[in-house]
């Protein structure tokens, strides 16, 4: 999961943060011989300057998000031609064999378009698989080798593709906790070197103190941080819908950006995200026990937190009458009302929870799976955007 686990202790945009170091660096230089009793130098105030123009020329986060938009859009260009691949092959067996027969029915074609990507991806390769068998029955419907090759080289795109997006999400995140890391360490720098200047002047010079006010009368901020702008509102209607494992929250008028916090404890918080949309994914699940809060901003500060506590409420039914059907081979499971999906899980019976796979996420009732010789548990839950319900569990044995 995307985390940053790093705070960002200043509370402007970096621009403005930019802007005040160089006009600080000035004052500093200007003021240095009253400055020099609490030890500034000439040295520290070069050092200051360079930092801030490192700072300064960090790469923005849109640079970023404009890299993970095309590598999204690359990968989700190659799985729609995979998809219209599935589907015409699927045609094809449909046509020559039935949809009720065996040989359709392995090819587990349903909801394709449902499946998150690897699931999708290893769907794709198993019917490629499939389909190679069933090559000699189908050159009277156009099939060729040529055809599969085809589409095992775009399997392959895929994977590249969806590796790359992966990339482009991880490098997102290191260069997210990178500019903070050195935004922070510019207002460690800003914040000291102001506290000389408030503590020389604040009784001689009250101009000169007003130079070394980081954040002004109007802000709705104090140096520590304050207690939230009051112009601005905290966004509404923040959530985490569960089936997509994304957090979401409405825009607020007045607000160019967000700032979403998690914490195990409601004391300790990270910065899970910082930026202009309003919602984030997880990747992974959160774990059953955890606070989001988040804040708008803009450039009069932050507005106060809204918060939301996820727990995992049981607010569905499993699915019931989970079976193994060889016949299929496979399960099949009785629908859920209200339920949007269902999550599969496997293991050996040898082994223990922490070795459940994944094998499916997806809105079918039945799941067409090998059935390689071996003693197994399978799990079973339904799914929804407002909770989830407890595992369902089937023990079964194949060949034993």
């Amino acid at each position: 999961m995307a985390t940053y686990t790093v705070q960002r202790n200043y509370n402007m945009f970096d621009a403005e943060l930019c802007m005040f170091t160089s006009n600080l660096c000035n004052f500093l230089t200007r003021d240095l011989n009253d400055l020099s009793i609490l030890g500034l130098t000439e040295d520290m105030i070069d050092d200051l300057k360079s930092l801030g123009d490192t700072f300064e020329v960090f790469p923005p986060d849109e640079t970023f998000v404009g890299d993970l938009m095309i590598a999204t859009e690359n990968k989700n260009s190659l799985r729609f031609q995979l998809q219209e691949i599935m589907r015409t092959m699927a045609l094809r067996v449909e046509t020559k064999w039935g949809a009720n027969s065996g040989k359709y029915k392995r090819l587990n074609p349903g909801q394709i378009s449902r499946h998150i990507d690897d699931i999708f991806l290893t769907t794709s390769r198993d019917m490629h698989i499939k389909m190679n068998e069933y090559l000699p029955d189908m050159t009277n419907l156009g099939l060729s080798q040529d055809m599969l090759d085809d589409w095992a080289d775009l399997n392959e795109q895929f994977e590249l593709a969806r590796n790359a997006q992966a990339d482009a999400v991880a490098l997102r995140d290191e260069k997210t906790k990178e500019r903070i890391n050195l935004g922070n360490q510019v207002y460690e720098l800003v914040t000291t070197y102001c506290n000389f200047g408030k503590r020389i002047y604040e009784k001689t010079n009250p101009a000169k103190y007003n130079d070394y006010v980081i954040y002004g009368a109007g802000t709705g901020s104090s140096d520590n941080g304050g207690g939230g702008n009051p112009q601005l509102s905290a966004p509404t209607n923040f959530r985490y819908d569960f089936a997509d494992r994304t957090v979401r929250w409405n825009a607020v008028n007045g607000a160019t950006s967000y700032q979403l916090e998690s914490s195990d404890d409601n004391t300790t918080w990270d910065v899970m995200y910082e930026g202009g949309d309003t919602e984030f994914y997880t990747g992974e699940m959160l774990p059953d026990h955890k606070y989001l809060r988040i804040r708008s901003r803009n450039a009069n500060g932050f507005s106060t937190f809204a918060t939301y506590n996820v727990v995992y409420e049981y607010v569905l039914n499993g699915p019931t009458n989970l079976t193994h059907n060889p016949a299929l081979p496979g399960f099949t499971w009785d629908a859920v009302p209200n339920a949007t999906a269902y999550e599969v899980q496997l293991r050996l019976a040898s082994g223990t929870d922490d070795d459940y796979n994944l094998i499916y996420f997806g809105n079918d009732t039945t799941l067409i799976h090998g059935d390689p010789v071996g003693s197994y548990y399978v799990r079973a839950r339904s799914w929804s955007n407002s909770g989830l319900s407890g595992w369902h569990l089937l023990a079964y044995s194949v060949g034993v």
